[in-house]
C-alpha cells in the first residue's frame, strides 16, 4: 500500500520536485548539466563537507594571483586509517582556464563517491581503503575570467596574472573587444576585391580559401576587437599570456624552448601552491587532470629528452589506458610527445617523474561526438551540422554588419564561446560519470595488500624462523619503477618487534622453492622492500630469539599499512 501510495505521489509531483522526497536523494543536489562559477563550486564544497563530515574536509591549498582561494576537498573514511596512512587517487581539472568542463567531472567525481558511499559496495570499498585528493580547478582566475567575461573558445588558457606579451613596456593592454556586446569573442570579415577568401557554397556560414584562378572577394580580419593602444595591431596583447600547464618542476625549460613556461617551475603562486600540497601528501599513487578537447587520455613521456618509460610501468599505464578507451568511448589512449605535441614543464611528467605517480592527462570532448552524419569526418561542416540539430543553433552567430573605427564597414559571426572545446551541456553529465568510472577503476588497481601465509616455527635453542609472505592483490605497484629507479619516496618496510624478542637475522626470500634468502645485515628487524609489485608477493624471513608476543608489520608509503600479532611458542 506504502508503494502504490509513493507511486500515485511521485505521479502528481512535478519531476523537478521528485528528488526531494525519494529516500535515496542526495544530501547535496548538483546540477550536472551546467557550468559552475568559482563561487558556486566554493558554496557546492563547502556544503558537502558540512553534510559528509566522516568522509570529506575542504582546506586552501594557496590563493590564486588575485586572490581567490584554490581549494581541495580530500575523501577519507577516517575510521579505517589516517589520510596518509592509505594509497591516494589525486584528480584535478581546469589548469587551463578555458578548459571548463574538467572542474565539473572532478566535482561528480568527488560527490559520486560522497552520495553511494554505504550504497554502492565499490564506493564503499574504495574509499574505506583509500584517499582521494580533488582539486576542481586548478585556474581559479582563469575560470571566472572565461565564464564572466567576452571570450572565445580558446580564450583565456591563460592565468590572469599580467604579462606584456608585445613588449612595449604596457601589461595586458590590448585584449578582445566585444564589439557587438553579444558575450563572446566571434570573428571579423570584410569584403575585399583582393581578398582569398570567400564564402564556402556548401554552407556559406563558413569562409574558405579560394583556388588558385579563382577570384575571393573577402578578408577574415581575426577575433573582434580593437587597436587600444594604438599600435597598429590588435588583440596583440590579452590578458595574461602564460601556460600554467608549462610551469612545473619536472623537465622545465625556459620561454625560448618552451612558450609559457614562466620565469622558473613553480613560479606561478597557483602551481607552488599545489606543488606544496603534493610534497606534504607523498601517497599519492595515481593521478588524473583534465584538459580539453579532442578525447585523449595522454600519457607521458611529454618530451622525447625525457626517455622511454620503465617497462614495468608501461605495463600499468597499458592496463589503464586501454580501459579508459572502454569507458570513455570515442577517447584514445596515447602517447603525449609521441602522438600529439612536445611539452616541457607539463604537470603529468611533474607528477610522474617527481612523484612516481601514474598519471593521465584527460582531453575531455572527442570530435568524434560532433560526428551527426556517422562518416567519421568532423570539419566545421559537421560541426554546423551538430548545432544545427542538437545544439538547435545556438553555438554558430550569423554575420551581421559592423562599422569598425580601423576597418570601416566589416561583419562579425562565427563559433561562440561555449562551443568547439567545451562540452555542450546536455553531454556533460554523461561524461562527467564516465571519467568517474575511470576514476574509480583507477582507485581500485591501486595496491591492495594483504599478508598472505605467516609461519612461526619453533627451530631449537630458544630460536624461531618467521617466515611471511605479503601480498598485492592490484596491478599497480607500492612503488612504480620510476620511483624506484630515481630514489623516489622511501621503500616499503617490513618489520618483526617485541618486548621479549632478539632479532638474530632476517633477509627477503628470493627463491620459496630452494629456500635461499638475501640477507639484510643492518638492522635485519627493519627489511627494506624496494617495491611490491602488482600482482605479486615478497616473501620475509627473519630469525628470532624471545618468547611471547611479536607485532609484524609491513608500512608502504604508498600501498597503506598491514599489521598482525604473532606469538612465540
Amino acid at each position: 500500500m506504502k508503494k502504490y501510495i509513493l507511486a500515485v505521489l511521485l505521479v502528481l509531483i512535478p519531476a523537478s520536485l521528485q528528488a526531494a522526497v525519494l529516500p535515496d536523494a542526495p544530501k547535496v543536489a548538483i546540477d550536472f548539466n551546467s557550468y559552475h562559477t568559482y563561487e558556486e563550486l566554493t558554496d557546492i564544497y563547502k556544503k558537502l563537507a558540512q553534510a559528509y563530515p566522516e568522509l570529506a574536509t575542504i582546506e586552501s591549498v594557496g590563493k590564486s594571483y588575485q586572490g581567490r582561494d584554490i581549494w581541495v576537498m580530500i575523501i577519507n573514511r577516517s575510521e579505517t586509517g589516517p589520510v596518509l596512512s592509505k594509497p591516494a587517487f589525486y584528480m584535478d581539472g581546469n589548469i587551463h582556464g578555458n578548459e571548463i568542463q574538467a572542474s565539473e567531472a572532478c566535482l561528480y567525481t568527488l560527490w559520486y563517491l560522497l552520495t553511494n558511499y554505504g550504497k554502492v559496495e565499490r564506493v564503499t570499498k574504495i574509499v574505506d581503503r583509500a584517499a582521494f585528493y580533488f582539486i576542481p580547478s586548478v585556474n581559479v582566475d582563469g575560470r571566472s575570467y572565461f565564464l564572466e567575461q567576452p571570450n572565445n573558445p580558446s580564450s583565456s588558457r591563460s592565468g590572469q596574472r599580467p604579462v606584456d606579451d608585445d613588449r612595449d613596456g604596457l601589461f595586458d593592454e590590448d585584449g578582445y573587444d566585444d564589439l557587438d556586446g553579444d558575450g563572446s569573442i566571434t570573428m571579423m570579415r570584410k569584403k575585399d576585391s583582393a581578398g582569398r577568401m570567400k564564402p564556402d557554397p556548401e554552407d556559406p556560414r563558413l569562409m574558405v580559401m579560394a583556388k588558385p584562378g579563382e577570384p575571393g572577394g573577402w578578408e577574415l580580419l581575426g577575433m573582434e576587437g580593437i587597436d587600444n593602444d594604438e599600435d597598429g595591431r590588435i588583440n596583440e596583447d590579452p590578458p595574461g599570456g602564460y601556460d600554467l600547464n608549462r610551469n612545473w618542476g619536472y623537465n622545465w625549460m625556459p620561454e625560448y624552448v618552451q612558450n609559457g613556461a614562466g620565469d622558473y617551475p613553480m613560479s606561478h603562486p597557483e602551481s607552488r601552491a599545489i606543488s606544496e600540497f603534493l610534497l606534504r601528501h607523498p601517497n599519492i599513487v595515481a593521478g588524473t587532470t583534465g584538459h580539453n578537447n579532442g578525447g585523449m587520455m595522454l600519457r607521458g613521456p611529454g618530451a622525447k629528452n625525457m626517455g622511454q618509460f620503465m617497462p614495468m610501468d608501461v605495463r600499468v599505464y597499458d592496463y589503464l589506458g586501454e580501459r579508459s578507451e572502454q569507458l570513455l568511448p570515442g577517447y584514445k589512449y596515447l602517447i603525449a610527445y609521441k602522438d600529439l605535441y612536445t611539452t616541457y614543464g607539463d604537470f603529468d611528467s611533474y607528477l610522474h617523474g617527481t612523484f612516481g605517480a601514474f598519471a593521465f592527462t584527460i582531453e575531455h570532448f572527442p570530435d568524434e561526438w560532433e560526428d551527426v552524419t556517422g562518416d567519421r569526418k568532423v570539419d566545421e561542416k559537421e560541426r554546423l551540422k551538430f548545432d544545427d540539430y542538437l545544439r538547435i543553433g545556438e553555438g554558430f552567430k550569423e554575420w551581421k554588419p559592423f562599422k569598425h573605427p580601423t576597418y570601416g564597414e566589416i561583419e562579425i559571426g562565427g563559433w561562440t564561446k561555449m562551443t568547439q572545446r567545451p562540452t555542450p551541456e546536455f553531454l556533460l553529465s554523461q561524461e562527467c560519470h564516465r571519467t568517474a568510472a575511470f576514476v574509480i577503476f583507477s582507485a581500485e588497481s591501486m595496491p591492495l595488500l594483504k599478508f598472505g601465509d605467516v609461519e612461526v616455527e619453533n627451530v631449537g635453542g630458544g630460536l624461531f624462523r618467521i617466515t611471511a609472505a605479503v601480498v598485492n592483490e592490484q596491478v599497480i605497484p607500492t612503488r612504480s619503477a620510476q620511483a624506484v629507479r630515481s630514489n623516489i619516496g622511501r621503500p616499503d618496510f617490513a618489520v618483526i618487534s617485541g618486548s621479549n624478542l632478539t632479532v638474530v637475522s632476517g633477509g627477503e626470500v628470493s627463491d620459496k622453492y630452494r629456500g635461499i634468502v638475501e640477507p639484510q645485515y643492518k638492522d635485519p628487524a627493519k627489511l627494506r622492500v624496494r617495491a611490491l609489485n602488482g600482482q605479486s608477493e615478497v616473501i620475509l624471513q627473519w630469525l628470532v630469539k624471545g618468547n611471547g608476543s611479536a607485532m609484524l608489520t609491513y608500512n608502504s608509503l604508498k600501498g597503506g599499512l598491514l599489521e598482525k600479532t604473532l606469538e612465540l611458542r
